[in-house]
């Protein structure tokens, strides 16, 4: 293996779920590597700004569905938009 560093791509789908969505993102700013990525699927309504602002300042990736898909179709939306080598 060497030198190399494992790559994560975290997906978190929500629907109305705010707070919860804020501790998410800030844990895992806290544990993830560097090179890894966040994407935030949100199935419900859109962000109010103040959560669109904390996503973007954390560096997640945010993708918007059609409101009310279900969380494992919102998890295949986030699994397409990956990039690294692990979900």
């Amino acid at each position: 293996m060497g030198n190399a560093r494992v790559k994560y791509s975290v997906i978190i789908p929500t629907y109305n779920r705010k707070p919860l969505l804020a501790e998410a993102l800030q844990s895992l700013q806290d544990a993830l590597p560097d090179c890894s990525e966040v994407i935030v699927v949100n199935d419900g309504p859109a962000f109010e700004q103040p959560t669109h602002d904390l996503t973007k300042t954390l560096g997640a990736v945010t993708v918007k569905t059609k409101d009310g898909i279900g969380a494992a179709a919102a998890r295949n939306i986030g699994a397409d938009r990956a990039r690294e080598q692990w979900l």
